[in-house]
């Protein structure tokens, strides 16, 4: 089935299902919301001649701008099962008079209250922080490492290289190119700055405690109080700490490399805690707060008590067979005996069945060996887990310290020392 034949199918099932379009959604003009319902439908529809799922939601973006008239720069972006559409073209895009470029107008002449308004409808606080956690590896990955850019480039130009990566990132996101993700990236750095650079922080400390030298080239900048360039002095922002500590990076290196080295132990750690645990729940499980060791010598001595009781049935019954056989009874006294006896060996089975019931619960000596061993490494395991959390938390307040510091320093530009 071709592209045209596709779009017919979505614009008949579009047509019949009306009610589940919502045009100004949340009263807006600018937002049209397809319910989730029908979005299902519309990709089941899809899927029978698209197998690719990227392919399926590609082919209905496409479908859906024809459908809707919708110009280059709106976005269409699936949420939760649901599509929204963010019709950016209706949007008043004010420039300030004189500027030929909408690049020089603050947010590209978006309103901001547009960029909170879509901020808050779309991005999701973890979504968010992970596209900061990519955003600032990608920084020091591309400029610091691959391209070596010096102190005096990353001054002038690092609030435009991070807005340019959001840009690159959201672009990527919702499959746009517009200048309202050029506004947005603009807003959602500013908002976001701190922890922009909080970030950019900690993955240049944990390059330093992994010996990458250009990083290492890169901080070294800051351990200088003066520089002098084309004659003239400078002062550079220093990696100063609130109590006025000002660190080096020759005692940095030593109490980042502990920090993430130990950092990383107890994420391995933790890891072969994890595996162990689900190895011993493979063999059985604690009950009641009790190792399995402990609940394997109660069930055995639940074992020997049902012994004990069912021996005691037995021998209840054989007496009141011999009793039968051996005396002269009434016909209304054999019945009596005959009920006496038939209840005990109604007693007894169910004592058989829950002794049963218990030796099915007991492990084979090789499975409660090999139990004891897990244990034995799981605790192993569970100590140095306490002991390594505990030289990170000895050696946190430095780091944040010294991370708390990079980021003031980072953020500021050396300034001329006027004789």
């Amino acid at each position: 089935m071709n592209f045209d034949e596709l779009k017919l199918l979505i614009e008949e099932l579009l047509d019949q299902n009306r009610t589940l379009v919502y045009e100004n959604f949340n009263d807006k003009s600018d937002q049209i919301l397809i319910d989730a319902e029908l979005v299902s439908e519309l990709l089941e529809t899809l899927q029978k001649n698209i197998s690719n799922k990227n392919l399926q939601k590609e082919t209905l973006k496409q479908i859906l701008r024809e459908v809707f008239h919708l110009q280059s720069q709106d976005l269409i972006i699936f949420k939760n099962g649901h599509i929204f559409i963010k019709l950016v073209s209706k949007l008043e895009q004010k420039v300030p008079q004189g500027r030929k470029s909408t690049k020089e107008a603050r947010y590209n002449g978006f309103d901001e209250k547009e960029l909170i308004s879509f901020y808050n409808e779309f991005c999701e606080d973890e979504n968010v922080k992970d596209l900061i956690d990519e955003i600032a590896v990608k920084f020091v990955n591309k400029y610091i490492i691959q391209k070596g850019i010096s102190n005096d480039e990353y001054e002038k130009k690092v609030f435009a290289f991070i807005k340019d990566l959001f840009y690159e990132f959201l672009q990527k996101r919702f499959d746009n190119q517009d200048e309202f993700l050029h506004g947005f990236s603009g807003y959602i750095f500013r908002i976001n700055f701190e922890s922009v650079f909080s970030k950019i922080a900690e993955t240049m400390l944990e390059k330093i405690a992994k010996g990458n030298q250009k990083v290492v080239a890169f901080l070294e900048y800051y351990s200088h109080e003066v520089v002098i360039q084309n004659g003239q002095k400078y002062r550079i922002p220093t990696i100063e700490s609130s109590n006025g500590h000002k660190w080096k990076i020759v005692s940095i290196i030593p109490i980042v490399r502990v920090y993430f080295a130990t950092l990383e132990n107890i994420t391995q750690i933790k890891s072969k805690i994890d595996n162990l645990s689900k190895e011993i729940a493979k063999i059985g499980k604690s009950q009641n707060g009790h190792s399995l060791i402990d609940t394997q010598k109660e069930i055995k001595q639940k074992i020997h008590t049902l012994v004990e009781e069912l021996n005691t049935k037995l021998t209840t019954i054989e007496k009141l067979r011999k009793e039968m056989i051996m005396k002269k009874l009434s016909q209304t006294e054999k019945r009596e005996l005959q009920k006496r006896m038939t209840f005990e060996k109604n007693e007894a089975e169910k004592i058989k069945s829950e002794k049963q019931r218990y030796e099915k619960m007991l492990l084979s000596n090789a499975a409660l060996a090999k139990y004891q061993k897990l244990q034995r490494e799981l605790d192993a395991l569970k100590r140095e887990l306490r002991n390594k959390t505990r030289l990170l938390e000895q050696n946190s307040p430095a780091y944040k310290e010294i991370k708390a510091a990079l980021v003031r320093a980072l953020i500021q530009k050396k300034k001329k020392i006027v004789s």
